[in-house]
Formats: C-alpha cells, structure tokens, sequence
C-alpha cells in the first residue's frame, strides 16, 4: 500500500569505510545506492527515511533508533559484499536467526526481482545475526549488492545502479503491498 515508510540504511560511513578495494569504498557505494533506491520508492509513492544521508558515521544503535523514530513499515540495510579478491560474485539478502514473516516476505521480494532485473549470480535469501534484521520492530533485511571486490559484479554494478535500485525498490514495494 503506498503512503507507508522505507527505511534505507545506507552501510557503513564515516570512518567506517567497509569493504574497500582498489580504492572503491563500500561506504560509497551503498549511499549512492541508497539514494537511487529512495528515488525509486518515492516514485512509487512511498515516504523515505535515509538513517544515513550523507557520509558520516552512525553507530547500529542510532540506525535503528532512527528507524523507530521515523515510524518506518520496512528497514532495508544497503551493504556490498566482500570475500577474497576476485573470487566470489553475486547477490544475497539476509535476515535475522528467527525471522518473521514480514522480514522474509521483504528479502524474498527484493531477490526475486533483482534476480528478474539482472544477471546476477544469485547466492541466496540467508538467516545470519545481523544487528539490524535481528532488533528491528518491522519487517527487515540486509542487502548484499554484488561483491565490491570482483571487477565484473562492480562493472555490473556501475553500468546498472538504476536497474538495480528500482528492482530493489520494487521489491519493497511488493512486499509492502501483501501487508
């Protein structure tokens, strides 16, 4: 149902760089995603609430105390993944150890349109402890968008950010439509 709250966690920040390789930065990355997934969902008619607009540091306690505070329907934390250079590809969503089934619905949706939007190598909807997806008070998950230390999932990512942003966006809104 449109009218509802997304709230997009942009990963890491700050002085928290995240994953960096070859001098590309998680934490940059995640907020250009965020932003152009924001862009989508409010063209969808959905309000947006970014814990992290710009780059700064925000602890996991202030991210979700934001995401309380902003009222928010679903939480999705916007990561890239890492593993040994060159190695591991794909895309992967996580929730908690017990999810609900609001949060696998929310993971679920946004798989299975990124995997109907892109050729990527698809690694999953996982259970993992995550901060996040584990005390969050509405439906949540944590976003792995390609490995950041893989040149070909990063030439997919550079060259298909729109396409990858509204396939995550319209998989939020799915889910959100079922509730």
């Amino acid at each position: 149902m449109k009218g509802k709250t997304v709230v997009l966690d942009a990963g890491h920040g700050g002085s928290d760089t995240g994953a960096a390789w070859r001098g590309r930065l998680e934490k940059d990355d995640t907020l250009l995603l965020a932003r152009q997934t924001g862009r989508q969902l409010e063209r969808l008619g959905y309000f947006v609430s970014y814990t992290r607009p710009e780059d700064q540091f925000l602890p996991l306690d202030r991210r979700l105390e934001h995401a309380r505070a902003a009222g928010g329907d679903a939480l999705v934390s916007l990561h890239r993944n890492s593993y040994k250079p060159q190695v591991a590809r794909g895309f992967a969503v996580y929730v908690a150890l017990h999810p609900t089934e609001g949060d696998l619905r929310l993971a679920q949706s946004i798989y299975r349109r990124v995997l109907e939007a892109l050729p990527v190598m698809p690694r999953g909807v996982s259970s993992y402890d995550y901060y996040l997806c584990r005390t969050a008070p509405m439906p949540a998950c944590l976003v792995e968008a390609l490995f950041l230390d893989h040149s070909e999932d990063n030439c997919l990512f550079d060259s298909q950010l729109p396409v990858l942003a509204s396939a995550i966006a319209q998989g939020i809104a799915d889910a959100l439509a079922e509730d």
